[in-house]
């Protein structure tokens, strides 16, 4: 996505260096099928989003779009541990939230099957929770 920075990239489990062709734009060099039907990506990057509000608030992120047809995308997001998703919009859907109180952060695990030209998008609502008495 715009703005993003590219951290690591694999394909097959190989790491790669795409070509970037323009600021939203890479080009993976993927290899040539030879018997393989399916081919795994991985690509981590960051991006700055608004900071989350004091006591509750959203976020909207979103995955890149590829013309090539994805049999399953799974997508791991990170939040500060001081939150809890609260709820979850989106083409996406929420597998797990992992996370204790004294992590860093939580993880929200997210996963999108069979799409071909669409980005993945998901809203995340997030809260602050109560303190207990």
């Amino acid at each position: 996505p715009k703005g993003s920075a590219l951290l690591a990239c694999a394909v097959d489990g190989r790491q790669t260096s795409p070509i970037k062709r323009a600021d939203d734009l890479l080009e993976l060099p993927l290899p040539a099928p030879g018997g393989k039907k399916l081919t795994e990506i991985k690509i981590s990057y960051t991006a700055r989003k608004p900071a989350f509000k004091p006591v509750s608030g959203q976020v909207e992120v979103e995955l890149p779009q590829t013309e090539l047809l994805i049999h399953k995308l799974d997508w791991e997001l990170h939040i500060p541990a001081a939150y809890e998703l609260s709820a979850l919009q989106g083409n996406v859907e929420s597998v797990v939230v992992q996370g204790k109180p004294d992590d860093t952060a939580r993880v929200i695990h997210l996963r999108k099957e069979l799409c071909k030209g669409e980005a993945p998008v998901a809203q995340i609502f997030y809260q602050k929770p109560e303190a207990t008495k």
